[in-house]
């Protein structure tokens, strides 16, 4: 059995935030209580959907709607 965790990638997510998505992005992610990123790619740092899903859960809750559609969702297949 493969296990195969979803990353993503700030632009995925970043086009769901209100506003200029870029700026609330380098704020967020600057944050020390930001979960750190799993890898950092040459198009740039990625991070497990799960903890991003979370951290916007309990710190950015107003967030979470509008970039559900843009994260991709983890499955338990």
């Amino acid at each position: 059995m493969r296990i195969v965790e979803q990353v993503v990638g700030t632009a995925a997510w970043e086009r769901g935030a209100d506003g200029d998505g870029g700026a609330v992005t380098d704020q967020i992610t600057s944050r020390m209580d930001f979960p750190k990123p799993v890898a950092n790619l040459e198009q740039g740092k990625v991070w497990l959907v799960d903890d991003i899903e979370n951290w916007i859960g309990a710190h950015r809750p107003q967030l979470s709607a509008a970039c559900s559609e843009y994260v991709p969702k983890s499955s338990d297949d």
